[in-house]
């Protein structure tokens, strides 16, 4: 490429990246990705870091979105996302879009009464489709297939990715979902960091991933470790990062550019009771005095809850995720890291009556 045309596309994600900022939505789905993923990494997209792959089933088109390895760090979503079946394979790669701003919390503009079969506006670059050498090695969702939902415990240390490629990191996530359904195609819902532990969800319903992933869809309660000095005053200390973790943080958002910021705020939190203390002791890889809070949100992440903890004053030193909606990880019987069980219809009709996610495909 020239040195001009490097110019030329330096100045058109400018462009791109000041006219989102003053409407702040975009016209499609897959544009709005695109200008969220180039603003997040501060470059032009190149090949392989948007990648939409699509599989046709019974009911229609279905499509998943991946991100580098680059992008997975800079947007925080470690695993690809699966969109809703569709009756073409734009529609379907639209759907697979709107799942990841879902999660961002990214707006997009009205959707026009029919998806444009043409390819929406992109980056300098472009999105770039999937590699010529892509396998698609497990069998998407049969129509009228009922939705199958498993909870699983992750270890930590467990990367959320379902790459099977050794070069872009651990392929235990990819072995141990395809392990349980062999053959089938379970996407995972959400994802949490390489060193948290916790209650992770996957299915064949991606309709049933988009109510969960939703913007304030379901709370999650977080148990944070807090390394601390053994004459700190432990009751001092607890009330103070509670009332802060409870009043909120404003933070730099994670994907839009400044000034935007995203407002970090509990929805309750807590110092753990000693019979949840010793569950959190027993799965945490961490030796010294440890303080445990409960924080419940129900927006934002791990890296949001961190960097709240961070501005409390408690930066956490373990991190576990044991709640999502109205499941919980005891109550689900999953005492152990690493097993994991299939949820029963109740569970699943609890996971929806608790999320709010879901309000909107009704």
């Amino acid at each position: 490429m020239s040195k001009l045309q490097s110019q030329q596309n330096a100045a058109a994600d400018e462009a791109v990246a000041q006219a989102a900022s003053h409407r702040n939505v975009d016209h499609s789905p897959k544009e709005a990705v695109a200008n969220t993923a180039q603003r997040a990494c501060g470059r032009c997209l190149v090949k392989g870091d948007v990648v939409y792959s699509t599989v046709v089933t019974g009911a229609g088109y279905v499509a998943m979105c991946y991100f580098s390895s680059e992008l997975c760090n800079s947007m925080g979503i470690h695993q690809g996302m699966e969109g809703a079946v569709a009756e073409s394979k734009n529609a379907a790669e639209h759907s697979a879009a709107s799942a990841v701003l879902s999660v961002l919390g990214v707006e997009c503009g009205p959707k026009k009464s029919k998806v444009s079969t043409e390819a929406p506006i992109q980056s300098p670059l472009g999105l770039q489709g999937p590699p010529s050498g892509a396998k698609k090695t497990t069998a998407p969702k049969a129509k009228n297939a009922p939705c199958r939902v498993f909870a699983l415990f992750k270890p930590t240390g467990m990367v959320t990715t379902m790459s099977t490629d050794p070069s872009k990191g651990s392929c235990d996530m990819a072995a141990w979902i395809n392990s349980i359904l062999p053959g089938q195609r379970l996407s995972v819902i959400g994802g949490l960091d390489k060193n948290a532990s916790g209650l992770m969800l996957v299915t064949n319903d991606g309709q049933f991933a988009a109510g969960v992933t939703a913007s304030h869809g379901c709370e999650k309660e977080y148990w944070c470790g807090v390394d601390v000095a053994s004459n700190v005053d432990a009751y001092s200390m607890v009330s103070g990062t509670c009332a802060q973790l409870l009043g909120g943080f404003e933070h730099d958002h994670p994907t839009k550019p400044k000034p935007a910021k995203i407002l970090g705020r509990a929805k309750n939190a807590r110092k753990l009771l000693p019979k949840e203390e010793a569950s959190a002791l027993s799965h945490a890889d961490f030796q010294g005095t440890c303080l445990f809070f409960s924080v419940t949100m129900d927006t934002g992440s791990f890296r949001v809850v961190k960097s709240m903890m961070a501005a409390a004053g408690a930066p956490s030193a373990t991190q576990h995720l044991e709640r999502i909606g109205g499941l919980r990880l005891t109550e689900l019987q999953l005492w152990n890291p690493g097993s994991h069980v299939e949820l029963s219809s109740e569970d699943i009709e609890l996971l929806r009556s608790s999320c709010d996610g879901f309000a909107q495909f009704q």
